[in-house]
């Protein structure tokens, strides 16, 4: 199982949130695939709240980029990059 790292609790538009983080020095599309299956549980356990995955890390790829946004995840790279652009 890949762990969560973080989770903070917020809101966005005025309704709750939670934001499940791994953090990773560097993010491999087979690690995304992994890490929202975590998402996909933390979703079954509790249908009615919007949760929504993130990563942490230096290095991301193409392939990886594709992956995070096909899963409607984020991404916040240490140089401030933010995936998907804000």
């Amino acid at each position: 199982m890949v762990p969560a790292n973080l989770v903070v609790r917020g809101t966005i538009d005025s309704r709750p949130v939670m934001i499940v983080c791994q953090l990773k020095a560097t993010v491999t599309a087979k690690e995304v695939a992994r890490f929202m299956k975590v998402i996909e549980r933390f979703q079954a356990a509790r249908p009615d709240e919007d949760i929504r995955a993130m990563f942490f890390g230096y290095r991301v790829d193409r392939k990886t980029r594709e992956a995070i946004l096909a899963a409607a995840a984020a991404m916040v790279l240490t140089r401030g990059v933010i995936i998907p652009a804000a």
